[in-house]
């Protein structure tokens, strides 16, 4: 059985204590903000990864790669919360709230359409495999 690193074990525990930081009475209003920095925030992980990587590699694996960074959000809640510790003044409570909002929504969504996507890619390389098998055998 492989060793969690301190880094593996104590990330969900950074995550979890940012959670706890948020006031639930300010969720439900930070749901429209939440919306819409939503949008740059994946679009900005997304382009910045798979935009340079169309250079290099075949455009389904860019949308791949841009797809995995927009669940990326360490440094963004770090910086978010180090502010939010400031004071209301510098980073309001419906802000804080709406940024984790925008963290657990790409942690969400990505990893399901990452899957969907992987799946589908897994089949067609599997019908191209079959067809090349075929294929050959006519030769």
């Amino acid at each position: 059985m492989p060793s969690l690193t301190s880094y593996e074990f104590l990330t969900p525990f950074f995550f979890i204590y940012i959670g706890m930081q948020v006031d639930p009475a300010t969720v439900a209003p930070s749901l429209g903000l939440a919306a819409i920095l939503f949008v740059p925030a994946a679009l900005g992980k997304f382009l910045g990864v798979a935009a340079p990587a169309l250079r290099i590699v075949k455009r389904p694996d860019a949308v791949l790669l841009g797809l995995s960074m927009i669940p990326r959000a360490e440094i963004a809640m770090v910086i978010i919360y180090q502010c939010h510790q400031l004071g209301d003044d510098v980073i309001p409570d419906n802000v804080f709230a709406a940024m984790v909002v925008v963290s657990v929504m790409t942690s969400i969504l990505a990893p399901l359409i990452l899957r969907s996507l992987l799946t589908k890619q897994s089949r067609e390389d599997k019908m191209k495999t079959a067809s090349r098998k075929t294929a050959n055998r006519l030769m």
